[in-house]
């Protein structure tokens, strides 16, 4: 049986992904991240904005166009989403922020 309430695990998981965030953007540049709001749960500020940029995709190997095929169907998945809602479309700009 465990003793352990799961904070320590909580801890361990937002300490790695701060520092790979933290890696990623400062020594590589392949993410960006600004706005952090405190999560109540671990008792931290957390970014809200990250943003993957080319770079990101280049390391990966993946195409600028496939990029955008991908950011095209996300924002008419989401689209098609709010239709059924009775709302009306936004363009991709105003889906994403």
């Amino acid at each position: 049986m465990r003793s352990c309430d799961g904070n320590k695990e909580k801890w361990t998981l937002y300490y790695s992904c701060t520092r790979a965030l933290r890696s990623l953007a400062e020594d590589f540049g392949l993410v960006t991240y600004s706005e952090k709001t405190f999560d109540p749960e671990i008792g931290c500020y957390m970014p809200t904005d990250i943003t993957f940029t080319g770079a990101f995709f280049e390391a990966l190997d993946v195409s600028p166009e496939a990029v955008a095929a991908a950011r095209n169907g996300c924002a008419e998945w989401k689209n098609k989403q709010r239709e059924r809602r009775g709302h009306s479309r936004l363009d991709i700009g105003d889906l994403i922020s």
